[in-house]
């Protein structure tokens, strides 16, 4: 087998460009930053909407079917079961939502982590 050999150009004849990046590492921080509190905002509100109307339907949900026909069926009971389950989970959540929001830490003590 015959190789044969070749060279390459010297680097200092390549053109080279620096760019300087020090403005985009903390142009990409403050955006990351102000994505994380338009998160953390979004989740904040959503969340004082939804616990509280998902209760307040569980327990409305509640009501009727306990007042209505189908308290006696097994159907009836599954779906008194069922918005029970969701009601404490709710409840749950709003716990974790305000230990969250807490700068002290868990206000309810570990009673309340899930």
């Amino acid at each position: 087998m015959h190789f044969t050999t070749r060279t390459l150009p010297p680097l200092s004849t390549a053109s080279v460009t620096l760019i300087e990046h020090q403005d985009i590492p903390d142009d990409l921080e403050s955006s990351r930053k102000s994505k994380e509190l338009l998160y953390k905002d979004i989740d904040f509100y959503s969340l004082a909407v939804i616990l509280p109307v998902g209760m307040v339907c569980n327990i409305l949900s509640v009501c009727v079917f306990l007042s209505s026909k189908m308290r006696n069926t097994t159907t009836g009971h599954l779906l008194i079961m069922l918005a029970c389950s969701d009601f404490l989970v709710l409840l749950s959540e709003g716990f974790e939502w305000i230990n969250a929001e807490s700068p002290e830490g868990y206000r309810f003590g570990n009673v309340s982590c899930v």
